[in-house]
């Protein structure tokens, strides 16, 4: 019994020691560290990079656009010989802006003659594609497609080939290398002749008519120059 009595005097005084409150304002625990003076220390180093004046650009950007451009890239090309394989194509190529969505007044109207003759030097040719074609852009008719039957003047408002807004569009009498795979249906252009070949229509080929269309709508700020003019 001697040893029973032994182990529960210990177990209660254990227990009385962890009773025992611990007087929090005796241990010194620090809360936040104290402020560091770092004046005269160079934390990063001489970078030698040197900060300008970005300035003042006017106020918050304005994001919405001031009118919206619709660019429509239209063709219909004749691929001969009937039945092909073919070995030339031709036919027309419509440029068509409209602003805001005013299909009465076009931004601006361009008509191309395309007349293209099949590419047979393999180094030329674009190697993923059915046809290479070497086509010659002739404008046919630009401004207003549609001039006053009264009068037969044209509408001033609607621009030419110097008036449209597509990117990269032919000059008179320019010569473009493109191809065409009909599995992937895209006309592909010959990045002026950099052998760079960048799709540049969709392409359809259809009872032996070629189709070509590209459309695109912008942002478009140019009605303010224009009337800046």
């Amino acid at each position: 019994m001697m040893h029973g009595r032994r182990r529960l005097f210990t177990m209660l005084v254990l227990i009385a020691g962890c009773d025992q409150d611990v007087d929090s304002a005796a241990v010194d625990v620090p809360t936040s560290l104290p402020p560091q003076d770092t004046a005269g220390v160079d934390l990063l180093g001489d970078t030698g990079w040197v900060f300008g004046d970005t300035g003042d650009f006017g106020g918050p950007t304005d994001e919405v656009p001031d009118n919206t451009l619709e660019m429509v890239h239209e063709a219909w090309l004749d691929a001969r010989p009937i039945g092909g394989p073919y070995n030339a194509i031709s036919g027309t190529l419509t440029i068509v802006e409209y602003l805001d969505g005013n299909m009465a007044v076009p931004w601006c109207y361009v008509e191309y003659s395309m007349v293209g003759d099949l590419v047979e030097d393999e180094l030329e040719q674009c190697t993923d594609c059915d046809y290479t074609f070497s086509v010659l852009f002739t404008v046919t008719a630009e401004g207003d497609p549609s001039p006053d039957p009264e009068t037969e003047e044209p509408n001033p408002d609607i621009g030419g080939l110097a008036g449209c807004a597509s990117p990269e569009l032919p000059e008179d009498d320019e010569i473009r290398t493109f191809g065409f795979s009909e599995i992937e249906q895209t006309f592909y252009f010959n990045y002026y002749g950099a052998g760079i070949w960048v799709p540049w229509y969709d392409a359809q080929l259809l009872n032996d008519e070629l189709y070509l269309l590209w459309t695109e709508t912008t942002g478009f700020t140019g009605v303010e120059d224009a009337e800046d003019q």
